[in-house]
């Protein structure tokens, strides 16, 4: 009888060597909470994740209130109160915690109710990780984020302004009783307001814009006695504002 009982106990301290190399070595935290919330055991990975011991842990009788951040405390100690009263399971409970050297770190919780055969409670097995870098990963998202909306609000707001001074401006030129006509490089009609058809007699559904100058000017014959004289000496003035122009862009 003896034998059998020194083999069984051989048995029993066997399986529970096996239990702590594998908990031992575990990346998470592994935990167990009494049904009451004291901690009966807790493996070595809680030094890598808090920068505390498990023997610090464990002597402490505060792990996990110890290294709760102050605005998450009230918080999770409700849902531990609750999850050991109610003898629930709960899985990526997050909340934050405080290192020994200072840095406030965010983690998840999963726990779940340990029976023995019997069917008796024997508290909490509780799982922890850091969640750090998914929490930097989306804080900075969510600055890119108000970084884009802050660009696209400034870009709504130029672009009103602009549309605002466009709109003043060609209401000014529309009101001008004498002509002004805009051409861009290629001396195409980009802008003529409605005095200019009406100085040079060009017709009103005449299409101006996108026409070359001197084809526009072609239809206003009637008012200008010497056309190629004229459309030389304008051909002049054309080049030479356009030499200016592109003199005083390269200076700049």
């Amino acid at each position: 009888m003896a034998q059998v009982v020194h083999e069984r106990i051989d048995e029993l301290e066997s399986s529970r060597q096996q239990f702590h190399n594998i908990a031992d070595y575990t990346y998470d935290v592994e935990c167990w909470f009494s049904p009451q919330g004291e901690l009966l055991w807790i493996n070595s990975s809680v030094e890598r994740l808090t920068g505390y011991t498990a023997k610090e842990c464990m002597e402490s009788q505060r792990f996990p209130a110890m290294i709760l951040h102050p605005e998450d405390r009230e918080r999770s100690l409700k849902a531990s109160r609750h999850a050991l009263k109610e003898h629930t399971t709960g899985s990526d409970f997050e909340f934050r915690i405080v290192r020994k050297d200072g840095e406030v770190v965010w983690l998840t919780n999963n726990w779940q109710p340990i029976y023995n055969q019997s069917g008796e409670f024997l508290g909490l097995r509780s799982s922890l990780n850091s969640i750090q870098q998914l929490k930097d990963t989306e804080l900075s998202l969510r600055q890119a984020l108000t970084n884009i909306e802050s660009a696209n609000a400034l870009q709504a707001t130029t672009a009103s302004n602009l549309n605002a001074e466009r709109s003043r401006l060609l209401s000014l030129l529309s009101a001008m009783s004498f002509g002004v006509l805009f051409i861009d490089r290629a001396q195409r009609i980009i802008y003529s307001n409605p005095a200019f058809a009406e100085v040079w007699s060009v017709p009103k559904d005449e299409a101006l814009l996108g026409l070359n100058l001197f084809d526009a000017l072609g239809k206003a014959e009637d008012v200008v006695r010497e056309l190629d004289m004229f459309s030389s000496r304008l051909s002049e003035i054309v080049f030479f504002f356009n030499d200016t122009a592109t003199t005083e862009i390269n200076m700049m």
